[in-house]
């Protein structure tokens, strides 16, 4: 999968696709009364504001970050619940027969269960000896689709605007292919979603990071890989249609600084930054050119994927290191300064004009002074 120039490629597939390029949509508002939620190295959703942070119930946090969505079982049943993220209300729930879960697509375990476009939820069998995959909307009024496969798969990503669910079929040995179940036919795609630069390339690695455009049209995987350099799979969820972005060869590692990767997207949506405190590695690419350019960070390794933020005018990025937060200039790709020296900072995220760390406490500072507050 070499880093190549992608803009023809992609172009031409959303040409066939009889579909030109849409702009993004905008992002999601604020929180209301100052409140941002972080989502942690260690798994946890912390809704910070009103003069302190609770973690959230484990589940997947709408887009709006206004809900999150729980599941639990209860008997021989599943309860699914929308739970309000301000106040824990319970908005609405749904029982459902059987043991089911929310799927993790990443290996940190946390719950990425929403469909790009936010509007359905995902739920997994837990009974191992089969596959199914449970689709419900986030009203949670209707009942749930179920799609029994006739193989072993794991959830990766759905469209239900288009009617496609995404899977991974593994075929032992690290290798996989991404495959496509038609939801309004009630059969999977015959093939493999690939690359169509180099269509006979087996797939292999393990999913460590993961971000989504605003508009739910890609999702972008980072897949670390034993004997090579990582990788970002950008998946087409509209048209199933898929890019691999090798990361430069100057980013191959060791397992345990393989899984420090993480991702970010710009507020464009069109650049996508790919950061690994323990390497002291950055990497700006998109879907369009591939590889832009490649930058060194203060190295710190935390043990974890990092989970980087941009500023909402796109000029600086925050990537957490085991010595502070590593400030970029995302003009010159360059660190300015670092902020909570010689804190071990897993998860930035910022609001407004300010930016939270996670240190074990989360610290809420002013991002262009750096001031704790």
């Amino acid at each position: 999968m070499p880093a190549r120039r992608l803009a023809l490629l992609a172009v031409a597939a959303l040409a066939a696709a009889g579909c030109g390029a849409q702009p993004a949509a905008a992002p999601p508002p604020p929180l209301a009364g100052g409140v941002a939620l972080l989502r942690s190295a260690v798994g946890r959703t912390l809704v910070i504001g009103g003069g302190g942070a609770r973690a959230l119930p484990a589940g997947s946090v709408a887009a709006d970050g206004r809900r999150v969505f729980t599941a639990r079982a209860s008997g021989g049943a599943t309860v699914v619940r929308a739970v309000a993220v301000r106040s824990g209300r319970t908005l609405a729930s749904r029982r459902l027969a059987g043991r089911w879960a929310l799927p993790a697509t990443v290996a940190s375990g946390v719950p990425d269960a929403l469909s790009p476009n936010g509007t359905t939820l995902v739920l997994v069998d837990r009974n191992g000896a089969r596959s199914r995959v449970a689709l419900l909307d986030v009203s949670l009024r209707e009942r749930a689709q179920v799609v029994t496969l006739p193989a072993r798969f794991t959830y990766d990503a759905v469209d239900p605007e288009v009617g496609l669910l995404y899977l991974i079929e593994d075929h032992g040995g690290g290798d996989y292919s991404v495959r496509a179940y038609d939801l309004l036919r009630g059969a999977l795609r015959p093939g493999a979603i690939v690359d169509k630069r180099e269509p006979g390339e087996a797939m292999a690695g393990l999913p460590t990071s993961r971000a989504t455009s605003d508009d739910g049209n890609w999702v972008y995987t980072l897949y670390r890989r034993a004997d090579d350099v990582p990788f970002v799979h950008a998946l087409d969820v509209g048209h199933g249609f898929a890019l691999c972005l090798d990361l430069p060869p100057g980013t191959r590692s060791s397992p345990a600084a393989a899984r420090e990767w993480g991702l970010v997207l710009a507020p464009s949506q069109r650049t996508l930054y790919a950061a690994n405190p323990a390497l002291g590695a950055l990497v700006e690419l998109s879907a369009q050119d591939g590889v832009r350019r490649v930058a060194r960070l203060p190295r710190g390794a935390i043990g974890a994927s990092a989970r980087p933020a941009v500023s909402p005018d796109a000029t600086t990025l925050y990537v957490p290191t085991a010595r502070g937060v590593a400030v970029v200039d995302t003009a010159t790709l360059r660190a300015r300064r670092t902020l909570l020296a010689g804190h071990r900072v897993t998860a930035v995220a910022v609001s407004g004009a300010r930016l939270y760390a996670e240190d074990g406490a989360v610290v809420a500072l002013d991002r262009r002074t750096g001031r704790v507050l």
